[in-house]
């Protein structure tokens, strides 16, 4: 163990970013695997589209229903060791589902499963407060939430297509050994911090704070259908092809991981103060990206396949930066301010996949992504709000690598 401590004293916080990426990347992946294998799993275990979804819900939800505690959990012990358990329990249940019979089974894999990605949420924000500058912490945080695009964006190009012609087994079983690698490296790389003992401000989020919950809540309704449904929604709807739509997919993922830190550095170039405002035009831009979704059937497919790219841009640059505003508002209570908002976030991402395919069922893909441009909006009015809530002193960060 002490050449461990010796090499995470050596590499530094590029590398720490990095892998906090990984670790998001992971801890989000199975949830997505279900939507993009939701054809070959609806046709094994006899499902709907709502039943599909509901593991989606009910993993991301498992994930809100835990945060709170798992940011309570950060603030007060080893983040490392959080999340390396986190991760390591979330790789067992991977590897349990790929002998999955039942659905019933799946259910309470995802729900085992999603709770372990709410420590390593707010495990990983508690990690950034402790070694990254205030004047880089929108930067660092859209690098962290790259990861999850970086994870989609290769099973988006390829779980649909293994799936078909093998079994969605395999991608599962895949994306189980990229999790026992990253717990490795997560032991050898992420420090040990807390962050109460980090610096001498309050312990608590500021008064409020309820506003980032109920703002994270409706950002993901309107955002999360575009990867969970898009791929269904392009072969089913468009006549796009399986690869040819888990393609699209995929490059949106892509293009929108290569803008997130650009973006991030456009924030921090702001100033702080401007983190809302920035946060404000990126769910404008997402409304408005899922709005020209629904129109689809009266635009030409490339301006769809356009507008689907633009919508995982401005989520991904949202929620990076929203984590970083978490991070300005919660200096001394990261992990239990994290929590109360990844609570409002994944509360929205229990409702968004099944909301999303019942809407789509009962009267069309075109009023789901009306309801996803509708909910989005509300996230922007809800992020202007946040502007009512006091900031806090912050000292900086914890100069860790020293």
């Amino acid at each position: 163990m002490r050449g461990c401590s010796l090499v995470r004293r050596s590499v530094g916080t590029t590398a720490v970013v990095a892998t906090t990426a990984l670790t998001v990347g992971v801890g989000a992946s199975l949830g997505f695997l279900y939507g993009f294998l939701a054809p070959e799993m609806r046709e094994y275990f006899v499902i709907d589209r709502a039943r599909a979804g509901l593991l989606v819900s009910v993993y991301f939800g498992a994930t809100g229903v835990t945060s709170i505690l798992g940011g309570i959990l950060s603030d007060r012990i080893s983040a490392r060791r959080l999340i390396a358990c986190a991760i390591a329990l979330l790789a067992c249940m991977i590897f349990i589902a790929t002998r999955a019979e039942s659905y019933l089974l799946l259910v309470v894999i995802s729900m085992i499963g999603g709770a372990c990605y709410a420590p390593i949420n707010t495990g990983t924000n508690v990690v950034l407060a402790s070694v990254v500058p205030l004047n880089q912490r929108a930067t660092a945080s859209n690098a962290k939430t790259m990861g999850v695009p970086i994870l989609v964006s290769f099973g988006a190009f390829f779980a649909p297509v293994i799936g078909q012609t093998f079994s969605w087994r395999v991608p599962l079983f895949a994306s189980g050994i990229v999790a026992v690698v990253v717990f490795v490296i997560v032991l050898v790389v992420i420090p040990d911090v807390s962050s109460p003992h980090r610096i001498g401000v309050s312990e608590r989020p500021p008064p409020g704070f309820w506003r980032m919950p109920v703002a994270a809540f409706f950002l993901l309704i309107g955002s999360q259908p575009v990867y969970s449904w898009s791929i269904s929604y392009l072969v089913e709807e468009l006549d796009v092809g399986k690869l040819q739509a888990g393609s699209v997919v995929g490059v949106a993922s892509l293009i929108g991981a290569a803008s997130m830190v650009a973006l991030g550095r456009v924030s921090d170039r702001l100033g702080l103060s401007s983190r809302r405002t920035f946060l404000i035009l990126l769910t404008a831009a997402l409304c408005f990206s899922q709005g020209s979704v629904a129109s689809a059937s009266r635009i030409p497919t490339v301006l769809c396949l356009l507008a689907i790219t633009v919508a995982v841009v401005s989520q991904l640059a949202a929620i990076g930066t929203m984590h970083a505003l978490i991070i300005d508002l919660c200096p001394g209570s990261t992990g239990r301010g994290s929590g109360l908002t990844m609570t409002g976030y994944y509360f929205g991402a229990l409702a968004a996949p099944v909301s999303f395919g019942f809407i789509a069922d009962q009267i069309g893909y075109s009023y789901a992504w009306s309801y996803c441009a509708t909910c989005a909006a509300l996230s922007s009015l809800f992020f202007w709000s946040v502007k009512w809530i006091p900031k806090p002193k912050d000292t900086g960060a914890l100069s860790y690598f020293r």
